[in-house]
C-alpha cells in the first residue's frame, strides 16, 4: 500500500485533533495520511479498501498511526467488510458462495475465513451463560 503524506492541506476528516495524542490544532496545521485499517471497506470502491485518513500534529504522529494500523490490520476483518458491502449490493439474488466470494473480490476460502473471524469475534463480544 502506498501511503502518502500531506501538509497543510484542507483535504481529509473534518477534524482537528490528533488521532494519536488528542492535541488540538488548527485543521490547516495537521498532518494527513492514509492509514491501513483492515476494518473499512470503501462503500463504493474497492481499491481504497483498507485504508482511512487521519490527521496527526506531526510527521511522527501520522508515522505512528500508520505503524498502529499495521500492527492491528486482521486479513479477515478485511474481508469480512468486503463481504458485507457485497451483500448490501446484491441481496435480492440466490448465489452460490464462489459466486458471492467473487462479488466481494474474495476467494471462497477467503470468504470462509472471514466468516468464522466474525462469528469468533461476535462469541467473544457476547458470551453465553
Amino acid at each position: 500500500m502506498t501511503v502518502h503524506e500531506h501538509t497543510r492541506t484542507e483535504a481529509g476528516p473534518d477534524t482537528s485533533r490528533c488521532e494519536c495524542c488528542g492535541h488540538q490544532a488548527k485543521p490547516a496545521d495537521l498532518y494527513v495520511r492514509a492509514v491501513p485499517d483492515s476494518s473499512r471497506a470503501h462503500p463504493t470502491d474497492p481499491t481504497q479498501d483498507g485504508v482511512r485518513i487521519a490527521c496527526a500534529c506531526s510527521p511522527q504522529h501520522a508515522d505512528e498511526l500508520v505503524e498502529q494500523g499495521r500492527q492491528e490490520w486482521v486479513d479477515e476483518q478485511l474481508w469480512t467488510a468486503k463481504a458485507r458491502r457485497a451483500a448490501e449490493r446484491w441481496s435480492q439474488s440466490r448465489l452460490t458462495i464462489s459466486h458471492f466470494a467473487r462479488l466481494a473480490g474474495l476467494t471462497p476460502e477467503q470468504l470462509d475465513r472471514a466468516l468464522r473471524w466474525q462469528a469468533s469475534t461476535d462469541r467473544e463480544a457476547h458470551p453465553s451463560g
